[in-house]
């Protein structure tokens, strides 16, 4: 079973996210997150517990701290928000980026093929 962690500002939107990966067969993770973040990734025990893919919301423009944080850990970071320049800024860095929702079908395809991280 894939596992997956949810990088999301919005616990509604964390929770129902999770729901459905979950129906697909996914386990998943919230960890809920606020701008200017203090995340201790040890915290997180990423090495013991590691998914295979981190999804980033948008967070306000704070994905590009999040999505270079996990990358060490071999964790495929997935950017997954409603704003389409941020999508495209992900895009433009070499990161799997999807435009919420109408990319969720395109990115859980990509998540049940995808083997290793990009």
């Amino acid at each position: 079973m894939k596992k997956v962690l949810i990088f999301e500002d919005n616990e509604l939107v964390a929770k129902s996210l999770s729901r459905l990966l979950k129906s697909y067969g996914f386990k998943a993770n919230i960890l809920l997150y606020s701008p200017k973040p203090n995340i201790n990734f040890s915290n997180l025990k990423l090495k013991e517990n590691k998914p295979d893919y981190a999804i980033i919301d948008g967070l306000n423009g704070c994905w590009k701290d999040v999505a270079p944080m996990i990358e060490p850990y071999n964790i495929c970071p997935i950017i997954f928000s409603s704003n389409e320049h941020i999508v495209d800024a992900a895009k433009e860095q070499g990161f799997y980026a999807f435009n919420k929702p109408e990319g969720l079908e395109e990115m859980i395809d990509l998540m049940k093929t995808r083997v290793k991280p990009k």
